[in-house]
């Protein structure tokens, strides 16, 4: 045990409380988006998708600035990640005060679901939360470079922050909408997350300037592995890149066609959202540790079979959201006790698909960056890039086109 407590402890904190605040800001600033734009489907496509484009190109494009700062300041990697976590805590202040700008510049424009002011409030909503999502994708790159820094043998980091990241956020989105709004309102909830960002940051900045001779850095107990490349996908990478793609894709079309045909069982909008991310995040941790679980017994799950299982849940909450196989479904209108079971029975019906994609999204990176912080980003943005689509394309084509 050195400075503070063991540094693998220390970096699953700090993944766990970004990942804690992150779900956090999004979660308000939906609820902002809602009383300030209207409650309609398209503004929460937009949040979610604008969410995950700052995550896919911070991603992307953080693996490829961050050797680049490291040489022309020639600071540890870990100082630019706590600069990262003071621009994401900025985002609490500055969202509000830009969606109350925005809906004063939209008020004259009329009705809420006509084209020119879904338009323009998807750019102006855009506009006002992606510097701090493109901050919360460099997040990933920055900090596993700082693991390399480190001089550990470990090429499976990228699934060890997914998963700290993934319990942070299951916890941050289950705290902030039963607890926190309720009980400290939006604006005190955003401090209170701006206040762990700025944690973050003064531990790191810390860490960065006060510098440790590596012989003296007790190292981690990861998994000492080198993590195989199947040999489909080894023959051809681009293989790996479509199926991150369009799992991403896949998956958060899915949620938004969830929350659509969930709500009138789960009630409001708001809630239905926070419940069902609660739910798939959950199963996503699941799916994640029992990767790494795997990883240490050197035997994991082979994709192909992965792909499969995820093809044949995906069906799972189609039939059990069916009333006329569980009827408690419709029951649940007028009963208490129907509306808890077919409560559980929804979100049960989702966990088995989340948790595969859990276990399939990590492995994947993993396998085709071995720890290199500039290839985790690049697979990483293309599989969020994938959710950016997704939301879009069930909101204003699928749903309308073919129902829920």
């Amino acid at each position: 045990m050195n400075i503070f407590f063991n540094i693998k402890s220390l970096l699953f904190l700090l993944f766990f409380v970004s990942g804690f605040c992150g779900l956090l800001y999004q979660i308000i600033w939906l609820r902002i988006a809602f009383a300030s734009f209207g409650v309609i489907s398209p503004i929460l496509s937009i949040v979610i998708s604008v969410f995950m484009l700052g995550l896919s190109l911070g991603s992307w494009i953080g693996g490829k600035w961050i050797l680049y700062l490291k040489n022309k300041t020639n600071l540890s990697a870990i100082i630019f990640y706590g600069l990262t976590e003071i621009i994401i805590g900025l985002g609490a202040f500055a969202v509000p005060q830009l969606f109350t700008i925005d809906a004063r510049l939209l008020l004259p424009l009329g009705e809420i679901n006509s084209f020119q002011y879904l338009l323009l409030s998807a750019l102006v909503l855009g506009l006002s939360i992606f510097p701090f999502c493109f901050a919360m994708g460099v997040t990933y790159p920055f900090m596993m470079e700082f693991i390399q820094e480190l001089k550990w043998e470990e090429r499976t980091s990228f699934s060890y922050l997914y998963l700290a990241n993934g319990v942070g956020a299951m916890f941050g989105t289950i705290m902030t909408a039963l607890f926190l709004v309720e009980k400290l309102g939006f604006s005190k909830t955003l401090m209170f997350g701006a206040f762990g960002n700025f944690s973050i940051a003064l531990i790191c900045l810390i860490k960065g300037f006060y510098k440790i001779p590596l012989s003296n850095i007790e190292k981690p107990l990861f998994p000492k592995m080198i993590v195989a490349m199947e040999t489909w996908l080894l023959n051809n990478k681009s293989r790996t890149y479509l199926v991150l793609f369009v799992t991403g894709l896949t998956s958060l079309a899915m949620e938004v066609t969830w929350i659509r045909g969930f709500t009138p069982v789960l009630k409001t909008t708001i809630y239905t959202f926070a419940t069902i991310l609660a739910t798939y995040l959950f199963s996503m941790l699941l799916g994640s540790q029992w990767y790494r679980r795997d990883l240490i017994k050197k035997k994991t799950t082979p994709t192909l079979k992965l792909i499969g299982a995820c093809f044949l849940f995906a069906f799972f909450p189609i039939f059990l959201s069916d009333p006329r196989i569980h009827p408690t479904i419709t029951l649940s209108f007028i009963s208490h006790g129907s509306l808890l079971v077919s409560s559980a029975i929804l979100l049960m019906s989702i966990l088995p698909i989340c948790t595969a994609l859990g276990y399939l999204t990590p492995k994947l990176i993993d396998q085709v960056s071995q720890g290199n912080p500039v290839k985790a980003g690049r697979a990483y943005a293309i599989n969020i890039f994938g959710g950016i689509l997704g939301p879009l394309l069930a909101s204003y084509f699928l749903i309308p086109m073919c129902g829920i």
